[in-house]
């Protein structure tokens, strides 16, 4: 995440790289465990284009949808791990 994308890496062109590069910019510290968990309200057509497939590929972070409607979500992604451990504690 810190480190800037170049005009020649063919990833900076797109939008749906320039959109998940965004959502990661959003829950990073979530992704990385230094944050439990994040709420966030998305476009259901962002959802299915990037996040979407962004979750399947990161097992240790789960979501769960809390509200939908025809044009937005609200979702819950949280780091199993980090979420267990702050539980613990409390």
């Amino acid at each position: 995440m810190s480190q800037q994308m170049t005009r020649d890496e063919p990833c900076h062109r797109t939008k749906k790289c320039l959109k998940t590069a965004k959502f990661l910019e959003r829950i990073g510290a979530t992704v990385e465990g230094v944050k439990p968990a994040e709420l966030l309200t998305i476009g259901e057509r962002e959802y299915g284009e990037v996040y979407g497939n962004f979750f399947h590929r990161n097992k240790s972070l789960l979501i769960r949808t809390i509200k939908r409607s025809n044009t937005k979500r609200q979702i819950f992604f949280y780091h199993c791990q980090c979420l267990g451990s702050v539980l613990e504690k409390n």
